[in-house]
């Protein structure tokens, strides 16, 4: 795919969803919590059994035997709906203007949306089907700070779900998946074109709807190709330079020197081009023109 800025993720979830095991996210239990403070982390540890025996003088082979998920978060909105579920409480322990806590032996069982940002400038959505809140809750009262509620999530395994999707799902949306396309503008494919003994410019006009055209996958001679094949068995490239035009989303060629008369040239525009959400062309893009 190679090396995309676009695919570089910075920002912290927008929204965490808090509801009820198997409840929607758009529920009528299910709870926004609001502001977080230093985003959220989530680490997955599989566990593994390595066959070995006397015989060989190291691991042959392994399985994996346990998969642990946790979710760490703070939030930095203090409500008492919030202290609830920091202590993992159910809501009902609110009553009020309180929040009432010891003696609760339940682990509520809850299911989390994780709504953020993805590659591309896309939306991504992290749905946690099963969870139950563990570790020890933190609730920081800072004289000069403000007071952050540190969650951790454990993940446990819904035996509901589709086998091997029973933890976690992460799903990017509003993403470009679209292939970009190419086409003669200056001159028309396939026309003739009367400009012998000049260096008219040549243009090429990519489509591309959400994204530009990775200018670095542009390379003159290698990606773009314009040949002169007036002797098929040895065509020559043209010499030049390209210009591409971000805001019209242009090639423009422009030839060292004139067009050469009477002869046929033939463009080639390799699928290595791409646009900047990674998507290339899905074929190579051939074109030809004579000069009159």
């Amino acid at each position: 795919m190679g090396k995309l800025s676009s695919n570089i993720i910075v920002g912290a979830p927008s929204t965490v969803i808090v509801a009820p095991y198997g409840v929607a996210e758009g529920g009528g239990t299910a709870v926004d919590l609001g502001s977080t403070e230093g985003g959220l982390k989530m680490t997955y540890t599989p566990e593994f059994y390595f066959k070995k025996a006397d015989q060989w003088t190291g691991k042959v082979g392994a399985v994996k035997i346990n998969e642990d998920m946790t979710i760490e978060l703070s939030l930095a909105e203090c409500t008492l709906a919030n202290l609830a579920y920091a202590f993992g409480y159910p809501t009902s322990a609110v009553a009020g203007t309180v929040f009432y806590a010891g003696g609760n032996a339940t682990a509520t069982e809850r299911t989390v949306y994780i709504n953020g940002v993805a590659p591309g400038g896309g939306t991504s959505k992290i749905t946690v089907h099963k969870c139950v809140i563990i570790g020890t809750p933190e609730v920081a009262m800072l004289k000069n700070d403000k007071t952050v509620l540190k969650v951790t999530l454990q993940v446990l395994q819904d035996t509901s779900q589709t086998a091997n999707q029973q933890m976690i799902s992460f799903e990017f949306s509003g993403t470009d998946t679209t292939e970009p396309t190419v086409a003669m503008t200056t001159p028309a494919n396939k026309a003739t074109w009367a400009v012998k003994t000049t260096v008219t410019s040549l243009v090429l006009t990519f489509t591309e709807s959400d994204n530009t055209i990775d200018e670095g996958t542009l390379i003159y001679g290698q990606t773009i190709i314009i040949n002169d094949v007036d002797d098929v068995t040895t065509p020559v490239l043209k010499a030049g330079t390209i210009v591409y035009n971000s805001a019209t989303k242009t090639l423009i060629f422009t030839p060292t020197v004139a067009w050469t008369t009477a002869h046929e040239f033939v463009l080639m525009v390799t699928t290595a081009v791409r646009d900047t959400a990674g998507n290339h062309l899905a074929s190579a893009f051939l074109g030809s023109f004579v000069i009159d």
